[in-house]
């Protein structure tokens, strides 16, 4: 006699049933949260401020840092600057050592542009920080930096001119009083006129608008924000040889190469020809310092860095003072609703499912929050940059890492919650009520 083939085992629950399953978990715990939704609201109150503040600080900082790569790849790997001062990196050297150094002249860029082949253009610059700008004669609220330069300025930076011409070899030559405007300031100062022929009031001298520059995403690679560029000569008879501490200005001489040039080559000649020029002997520090851009972009990007991390630890440290919060709040709706988790135990409900649920509201008050939290951020942050003048952009990465990583808290926060919920004896439960 055959014997009786036994019967297949049971299949497990289907892929789409854990689903359906989820799904109405998930339904379940928003409408319990949305029923006690002022109280839900307070619990997340924390939660949103902290994600909030962090994407605001990485939308930022990662637009600033896009930015620094486009200027980079335009102008900073083939651009290098000569200037007195240390350069980004460098051992600490004490300001007064680096004040009685001798200045750097305009005569060593005329040697550099003369003797340095690889050199596509050589420009001089000269600053004045916070000069008051009047316009036909009414105090204007906002201060612009002041640029003596030199024509080969904007080429070296890659800046073009969209309205007007920039500053010519004539221009220097006779010290005329021209003035070319950045962009944001040119639409502060001239917001529904054309400023070009207009006369402006620059510490006390008026300058004839020439040209209006294009805008320009550049950040660290000069300092274009709020500018204003006069020719070198010009600066130099208006605020004289000398700063304001007495002392002879030195200039900062930038020096952008031809494509096919080797960008530490044309470094090492310079430092060379330097030496030379200021008498250095063999041996003896330099005076000076010779810095490729991307030293500076490097050290942005350190810095931004160090912004990130301290802004994940800060918002870290809220939103784990935001979980005491939500486990509080959770502990408190497992004592309001013991008779109903004695109800659902006593038709059948298993101890997981009692604990999932609990785990599954305190998942999606978490991450409600954190969404809410990385929408108001990335508005915050993308406000900030475009004020800024940078272009917008949604750091998707970051803000569904963001919710992600709330969901996760929200489950972390759950588990005494839902361990309390799920050891209630239902007949204890129910007696409660």
């Amino acid at each position: 006699m055959a014997a009786r083939a036994r019967p297949a085992p049971h299949p497990g629950p289907t892929v789409r049933r854990r689903l359906a399953v989820l799904a109405e978990g998930l339904r379940a715990a928003w409408d319990v949260l949305w029923a006690n939704r002022l109280r839900s609201g307070l619990a997340a109150c924390g939660l949103v401020i902290g994600v909030a503040a962090v994407i605001t600080t990485l939308t930022a900082v990662g637009i600033v840092e896009h930015a620094l790569d486009a200027e980079l790849s335009a102008a900073g790997s083939r651009t290098f600057r000569i200037q007195r001062g240390p350069a980004p990196g460098s051992p600490a050297i004490s300001w007064r050592h680096i004040i009685r150094r001798r200045p750097i002249e305009v005569a060593h860029a005329s040697v550099l542009r003369a003797r340095l082949p690889a050199a596509e253009s050589v420009s001089v610059e000269l600053w004045h920080g916070a000069s008051k700008l009047r316009l036909d004669t009414a105090p204007h609220d906002g201060r612009a930096d002041v640029c003596g330069c030199t024509p080969d300025y904007f080429a070296t930076f890659a800046y073009t001119v969209a309205l007007g011409r920039g500053l010519v070899a004539e221009d220097s030559a006779v010290a005329r009083r021209v003035i070319v405007l950045e962009s944001g300031l040119a639409e502060r100062l001239f917001p529904f006129t054309n400023p070009l022929g207009r006369e402006i009031d620059v510490d006390g001298r008026a300058f004839e608008v020439v040209g209006v520059l294009a805008p320009s995403p550049s950040l660290l690679l000069s300092r274009a924000r709020a500018s204003a560029f006069i020719p070198l000569a010009t600066f130099l008879r208006h605020y004289g040889p000398r700063a304001r501490d007495g002392r002879l200005r030195s200039v900062a001489i930038s020096v952008r190469l031809r494509a096919s040039t080797d960008l530490a080559d044309a470094m090492a000649e310079s430092r060379a020809l330097l030496r030379g020029m200021r008498g250095i002997r063999p041996g003896e520090d330099d005076d000076f310092a010779v810095v490729a851009y991307d030293a500076f972009v490097a050290k942005a990007r350190r810095m931004a860095t160090g912004l990130r991390l301290a802004a994940v630890l800060i918002g870290g440290l809220i939103v784990l003072v935001s979980g005491v919060g939500i486990i509080n709040i959770t502990l408190a709706s497992v004592g309001q609703r013991v008779s109903e988790i004695g109800l659902r135990r006593a038709v059948g409900a298993k101890r997981r499912d009692i604990g999932w649920q609990f785990l599954l509201e305190s998942a999606v008050l978490c991450a409600s929050g954190g969404a809410i939290g990385t929408v108001l951020g990335a508005t915050a942050g993308n406000l900030l940059a475009r004020w800024a003048g940078y272009p917008a952009a949604v750091p998707l990465g970051a803000m569904l890492f963001a919710v992600g990583a709330c969901g996760g808290a929200g489950l972390l926060f759950g588990i005494w919650p839902a361990l309390r919920a799920a050891r209630l004896a239902p007949i204890d439960a129910l007696r409660a009520e």
